[in-house]
């Protein structure tokens, strides 16, 4: 990888009339970045000179600056490249157009990804659809969804734990769905609401992390899928969107809120639905 610099000239002396190349570093987290600037041999376009036009740079960890010791002086083009990385990240060099015969190199940029590997952890079956939620414990519910290549939708759930890499099973939903929400609530417990299962839904059930089970409550008053569901707040669960408001109009999907409360004992919903509150 390298970059041309519109410059003229790579001095191997301290000429005081030239210009240093230099520029910024960003997420340089480990060592091992280590750049060049060469000059291209003339008489073979595309080729640089085994001596190049400055000793090689190093970049230390944590370096948000670097600069070149040698001046540029005139009449050659140089290029800068990067040598070696700092494993397991990723640099990238970047220099912005315009002439720098006559202004210093600083400009040119070096951003490194920041570091990280994926591996492979504990397996699950073959979900696609469903959702997974983080909860307050650490541990990630995974629930319900679409399985292959059987073709049916699966009504269980399954706890992830980071700390293991394994996936456990937990209490089945009472209705399998994909496409469906699911939302952490203030309290730590998840609402699962709406989704699809060879028709639109408008159920929704609560998981309870403490007992491990789906309890369902109120229906929304429109079945919807592919929607959005966003905590507020007040504790209250915007649903907005989706694929249908009412199976007659399955292109109006206009917002609700769901607000999980006690009432009477026992949990209710409330919905707005083409611009209507309404609630059991």
């Amino acid at each position: 990888m390298f970059i041309l610099c519109a410059l003229t000239g790579c001095s191997g002396g301290p000429d005081t009339n030239g210009y240093r190349v230099g520029g910024t570093v960003t997420n340089l987290r480990t060592n091992g970045l280590v750049l060049a600037a060469s000059s291209p041999d003339p008489t073979s376009p595309g080729v640089l000179k085994p001596s190049g036009c400055q000793p090689n740079l190093a970049i230390p960890a944590g370096a948000t600056r670097f600069q070149f010791a040698n001046r540029v002086a005139a009449n050659t083009l140089c290029v800068v490249e990067i040598l070696s990385q700092p494993s397991p990240q990723l640099c990238f060099l970047k220099q912005p157009s315009g002439d720098y015969v006559k202004a210093d190199m600083d400009d040119i940029a070096v951003t490194c990804n920041a570091p990280g590997t994926f591996r492979f952890t504990g397996e699950e079956p073959s979900y696609s659809s469903h959702s997974a939620t983080l909860l307050r414990n650490g541990k990630v519910l995974v629930a319900s969804g679409f399985e292959w290549p059987t073709n049916r939708h699966l009504p269980d759930a399954e706890l992830y734990d980071p700390a293991t890499g394994t996936f456990t099973a937990t209490g089945s939903l009472n209705a399998a769905r994909a496409y469906h929400s699911a939302t952490l609530l203030l309290d730590g417990r998840v609402l699962v609401a709406g989704g699809w299962a060879d028709a639109i839904l408008d159920s929704a059930e609560i998981y309870d992390p403490t007992k491990g089970t789906f309890t369902t409550v109120g229906s929304m008053a429109a079945s919807r899928s592919w929607h959005s569901a966003t905590l507020l707040p007040d504790g209250k669960v915007l649903v907005a969107g989706g694929d249908s408001c009412r199976e007659e109009h399955p292109a109006k999907a206009p917002a609700a809120v769901l607000g999980m409360a006690l009432k009477k004992g026992r949990e209710v919903s409330h919905e707005l639905c083409d611009g209507v509150l309404e609630a059991d």
